[in-house]
């Protein structure tokens, strides 16, 4: 009898020893949007014939959008894991937005700030993060005049062509 006990024992000591290895491979965009966290379902990033790259994060009604040109290669031998650092708010081809079945928050020349810096990008997949202030550009919605956009970072979303 000792011996099945111990033969039980064994057994279910080498059972709980293996080891189950779980991948996540979904992308990641996060921020806090006025002081609350806002976590998008799997965002994706799009290159378009025109030049421009955007990464955007979906939450239920809601979506972010960053849009820059797109990168190339490393901006600053000093900062070796940064290809990519824009400005909000200074030129069309540089916007953040954040918009809601009725409202629309934006970014333009002068209105809104902000920056993004990508720290990674391979042409397959990109990283980085941003923060961003932008203003309601919906004429008729109450909602109100301004979105605050801090601490955000998106990580490993696929890249893909656009139309």
């Amino acid at each position: 009898m000792k011996k099945i006990l111990a033969l039980v024992l064994v057994a279910f000591a080498l059972q709980s020893c293996v080891e189950d290895i779980q991948f996540n491979d979904k992308s990641v965009f996060q921020c806090v949007k006025d002081n609350e966290a806002w976590k998008g379902g799997d965002a994706i990033a799009t290159f378009y014939a025109d030049g421009k790259f955007t990464i955007e994060g979906f939450k239920l009604d809601e979506s972010m959008s960053l849009t820059v040109p797109k990168p190339t290669t490393l901006i600053d031998p000093n900062f070796p894991n940064t290809y990519v650092r824009h400005t909000f708010g200074t030129t069309p081809t540089r916007t953040a937005s954040y918009s809601t079945v009725e409202t629309n928050y934006t970014t333009a020349i002068g209105v809104g700030n902000g920056e993004i810096e990508i720290t990674e990008y391979d042409g397959e997949y990109v990283s980085g993060n941003f923060r961003f202030n932008a203003v309601n550009t919906s004429a008729t919605s109450e909602e109100p005049v301004n979105v605050n956009v801090q601490g955000g970072y998106f990580y490993k979303v696929k890249i893909i062509d656009g139309l």
